[in-house]
C-alpha cells in the first residue's frame, strides 16, 4: 500500500497470462510476509505478453513483456 511492503498480508493472489507466455505451476499463489514469486515461460512464439495479478484488497497489476524469438 502506498509503495510499502505489506509484511503481514498473508492472503493469496490469482495470476493469469495474455499472449505467448504461460505460468509454470499454480495460478493461485499464497503470499508469505506480503511476498510471492511466480515463474513464466514462453510458448515459442514472439509478441506482446502480460502477466495479470489480482487479489482481494488491492488494485490489479499487470507486468508487460515483449517476447522475441
Amino acid at each position: 500500500e502506498n509503495g510499502n511492503l505489506l509484511s503481514f498480508y498473508n492472503d493469496s493472489v490469482e495470476v493469469s497470462t495474455e499472449g505467448p507466455i504461460e505460468v509454470i505451476g499454480p495460478k493461485r499463489i499464497p503470499l508469505r510476509g506480503g511476498m510471492a514469486g511466480v515463474y513464466v515461460k514462453t510458448t515459442g512464439e514472439s509478441g506482446k505478453a502480460a502477466l495479470h495479478i489480482e487479489g482481494a484488497g488491492f488494485k490489479s497489476r499487470t507486468v508487460a513483456f515483449t517476447v522475441k524469438k
